[in-house]
């Protein structure tokens, strides 16, 4: 599939970008400097999602890498077997997710708020509580990962059905 067909397919599911941007994501190519610092582009997790449903993998694949492609698919039947998350399955399953691992930890709010915070990004209590309660889950791929760094649980465990 080339970036165009990427780009028309994720359309078609109401997510919005460009081939360029495909293009830096897919080399992690810096896109500016600030001072000495390279900056790389930071994707929203709806763009993570609605790739991995267009590409049949799991969300968790693109953030892991990979030598050979053919080696970390699934074998048999054929990939389509599998039922990959939909960019509509983040609303339904994100905030409760992140809700019940919290839990499971025995964390409030605020204290998932401050882990993420002590893995370098910003995050307020309010906006876990928005996240939770499904009322605002737009977060970048950087965000998400912190969240799942700090709650040490999986991409998939936070974004499929449980």
């Amino acid at each position: 599939m080339t970036q165009v067909n990427l780009e028309e397919s994720l359309r078609k599911l109401g997510l919005t970008t460009t081939h360029t941007t495909l293009s830096y994501l897919e080399r992690g190519k810096p896109v500016t400097t600030k001072g000495n610092v390279l900056s790389f582009l930071s994707v929203n997790i709806d763009l993570l999602v609605g790739c991995s449903h267009v590409l049949q993998v799991y969300p968790e694949w693109f953030l892991t890498e990979h030598k050979n492609i053919t080696a970390v698919l699934p074998k048999g039947s054929g990939i389509t077997d599998i039922d990959f998350p939909k960019p509509n399955d983040i609303n339904t399953y994100f905030g409760p997710n992140l809700r019940q691992r919290r839990l499971e930890r025995g964390w409030t709010q605020g204290q998932l708020a401050e882990a993420v915070r002590k893995r370098g990004l910003p995050m307020v209590t309010s906006r876990i509580s928005m996240i939770e309660s499904k009322k605002d889950i737009s977060v970048t791929v950087d965000q998400f990962m912190a969240l799942v760094d700090a709650l040490d649980t999986t991409v998939n465990r936070l974004l499929c059905k449980s």
